[in-house]
């Protein structure tokens, strides 16, 4: 399903969260794992975010959005408490299915790539009639998700086989992203395989640089992205620097300017989408090597979100806001790595990461289709079988 309506991820998280709500009603059974601190900091954060109303650009679009993001953390709250009553057999079969999805997705994708696109074709014409324009890079997003996920799939009992299946995921994930581009992909695998590497390694020091990473690039985006260079300085000094990537630096820049506008409270939750002048053109560069020369087209200043989940918080809901995320989420990866077996808490750590990594050049952070895999992955990582065959917390 991600590899080709990727952007359905919400229907899953319903299907959990109704179980969810069933075994609380029918079987009486209801189990979700949050301190109350987390709990305030996100009744915080979304009390925040429904307040910028008071002062955003656009009417109408932070109380909603409020309203929303409560939703999908009550659903992944229900999720998770259908999780937590799996039993062993069943958690072993659900992450087995999910490495093995993994892997025949991946594989699918490097098969597209060397037979030129012949499933996508077909379900694209099937689906809208036409073909035209069709091309392996449409999977960047799945593969995204896929590395997401895939830590995950290494919580039940260690096995030769399991083992083997992640190396194999890792080779494809790394093929596929290669041929779609999708840099995305090849940053969180090495972000999340350096976090669990920490992690397992030195698991106290581990908890403490991730806490601090998690916490300032939250918090420090804004001075982190004024110390970027232009896009034309950029490409003047990385010629192969690729055009995604010369474009995000363009719209960093942009947002960055309007973040120092309102530092503290933002433009309001959800103000993204409609912030002033975010629809003009500013100029990128591309190097031309056979000519030895810059060229220059336009391109828009603000697509819909700043493609940097930190800066996109910043510029809605403020510095104020940013230190609520970043409490929240900082307690969030305290919780769900100490006091378990080091193994569980660096796999649980790595998705944390690879997340957190793709969102710092990736999708907006409130999209619902995102935050519901997130929430899924959640659900996941407190399935009660861990490595080891221990249950945890």
């Amino acid at each position: 399903m991600l590899l080709f309506v990727n952007r359905g991820t919400v229907v899953p998280l319903v299907i959990l969260a109704l179980l969810g709500l069933a075994g609380r009603f029918v079987m009486g059974r209801f189990d979700i794992s949050m301190g109350r601190g987390l709990a305030a900091g996100l009744v915080l954060m979304l009390g925040w975010g429904a307040a910028s109303a008071l002062w955003e650009e656009t009417s109408g679009l932070a109380v909603p959005k409020a309203a929303q993001l409560a939703g999908l953390i009550v659903a992944g709250l229900l999720a998770q408490s259908s999780a937590r009553h799996l039993s062993d057999r069943s958690v072993r079969r659900v992450l087995g299915i999910l490495l093995g999805s993994i892997l025949a997705g991946t594989a699918m994708v490097v098969f597209e790539w060397q037979a030129g696109c012949p499933i996508s074709r077909a379900v694209f014409i099937l689906r809208h009639g036409s073909a035209v324009g069709v091309t392996v890079h449409h999977y960047k997003t799945a593969l995204t998700l896929f590395a997401v996920l895939l830590p995950l799939t290494q919580l039940a009992e260690p096995g030769k086989w399991r083992r083997l299946g992640l190396m194999a995921a890792v080779v494809l994930l790394v093929v596929a992203a290669k041929a779609t581009n999708s840099n995305s992909t090849l940053v969180g695998l090495l972000m999340g395989g350096s976090a669990f590497a920490i992690l397992r390694l030195a698991p106290r020091l581990g908890r403490i640089v991730l806490a601090a990473a998690f916490a300032g690039l939250i918090m420090l985006m804004p001075a982190i992205v004024s110390h970027l260079p232009q896009p034309k300085e950029a490409v003047q000094a990385f010629h192969a620097l690729p055009n995604s990537g010369v474009h995000r630096l363009l719209i960093w820049h942009f947002t960055n300017d309007h973040v120092a506008e309102r530092p503290w409270r933002g433009w309001g939750l959800d103000g993204a989408r409609e912030l002033p002048g975010g629809n003009g053109a500013g100029i990128i560069y591309q190097y031309d090597a056979e000519h030895d020369r810059l060229l220059s087209y336009p391109q828009q200043l603000l697509p819909l979100h700043p493609h940097n989940g930190p800066l996109q918080i910043w510029l809605e809901i403020g510095g104020i806001g940013a230190a609520l995320v970043a409490a929240c989420l900082v307690g969030l990866m305290w919780s769900a790595i100490r006091s378990v077996e080091p193994t569980v808490g660096a796999l649980r750590g790595a998705a944390m990461t690879t997340a957190l990594s793709v969102s710092l050049v990736s999708f907006g952070v409130w999209q619902s289709w995102w935050l519901a895999v997130l929430l899924i992955a959640c659900a996941l990582a407190g399935m009660p079988l861990a490595a080891g065959g221990r249950r945890v917390p």
